[in-house]
């Protein structure tokens, strides 16, 4: 008998202040099947993340902040590009905004 080790990989991206403005950049691009993904804000403003490349709202995210999302427990769909841009309050001034997929079968 053997011992199988479940296949996962991992991705990541970061954008640093003076990226994210009024329009959607592209944070990070995974393939279909993410599990889990995990989002940190350390911006010193609020910003909007799309699941869909920008086309959608989906999440707004204040300053400071993080969240954790469990793509392979919910309904939750992406098209493969987690995008941001400035929330209401503007431009941010400070900080960077990161994602971190776990991906797999």
């Amino acid at each position: 008998m053997s011992i199988e080790r479940a296949k996962y990989t991992t991705a990541g991206g970061r954008l640093a202040f003076g990226s994210v403005g009024a329009g959607y950049a592209a944070l990070l691009t995974t393939p279909q099947n993410v599990k889990m993904l995990t989002i940190t804000n350390s911006l010193n403003v609020e910003c909007i993340v799309s699941f869909n490349g920008g086309t959608t709202d989906n999440l707004y995210l204040p300053a400071l902040t993080g969240v954790q999302l469990d793509f392979a427990a919910s309904e939750l769909n992406h098209n493969g590009t987690i995008s941001v841009k400035q929330g209401a309050a503007g431009a941010p001034a400070s900080g960077m905004i990161a994602a971190f997929a776990i991906t797999g079968q």
